[in-house]
């Protein structure tokens, strides 16, 4: 399974990430919403991972264009926020 994980907290994006990694998934990640909206546009994934707050464009943005963009595509997406 392909994920993009969207997190601008570097800590959280490499735990999350080796997490995910040691569980099995394919996992790349992004910096902030704009460029998790250009990897989507890339590559096809099973599985989006956004944190809602970021700098650029938030997750609930980013997460909206994407589905806006890709809508006939079958994706799964989640969005998902750490305070």
């Amino acid at each position: 399974m392909n994920i993009l994980l969207a997190e601008d907290e570097k800590a959280m994006s490499m735990a999350i990430s080796a997490v995910l990694t040691h569980s099995g998934y394919t996992v790349d990640t992004v910096q902030n919403g704009a460029e998790a909206v250009e990897a989507a546009a890339q590559k096809p994934y099973d599985c989006l991972i956004f944190d809602i707050m970021m700098p650029i464009k938030d997750g609930v943005t980013a997460l909206s264009e994407i589905r806006q963009s890709f809508l006939r595509q079958n994706q799964k997406s989640m969005t998902v926020s750490w305070d």
